[in-house]
């Protein structure tokens, strides 16, 4: 078997790729066209943030409501127990007004 060249006038450039349209390329409709290969999907990273900052949102709010995280004490409270702490040394300190403690002993029963 011997191979046929074909002349320049035929093909100038033989390695030339020529881009066409949709329209050329299925003359059927590009709706009835039924591709070989899948087409690639991007990845949309925004959608998954979305979704996960939504969800840590909706776990937060859950647990927040559920008691299981309770605000920061004021600075107001914080000074108040380390006076308690202070005045009462090993006993329960209650407090009857804001100047005002009560000692009382811890019961081991």
């Amino acid at each position: 078997m011997q191979r046929i060249a074909f002349p320049s006038d035929v093909c100038p450039d033989p390695g030339a790729r020529f881009h066409r349209s949709l329209q050329s390329a299925f003359p059927c409709g590009a709706a009835e066209a039924v591709s070989i290969y899948r087409p690639v999907r991007r990845i949309r990273y925004g959608r998954w943030l979305a979704l996960a900052l939504l969800s840590m949102v909706l776990v937060a709010l859950t647990v927040y409501d559920r008691g299981v995280i309770t605000p920061a004490p004021s600075a107001h409270e914080v000074k108040l127990a380390a006076a308690a702490a202070k005045a009462c040394p090993g006993m329960h300190a209650e407090w009857e007004d804001d100047k005002t403690v009560r000692c009382l002993r811890e019961s081991n029963s």
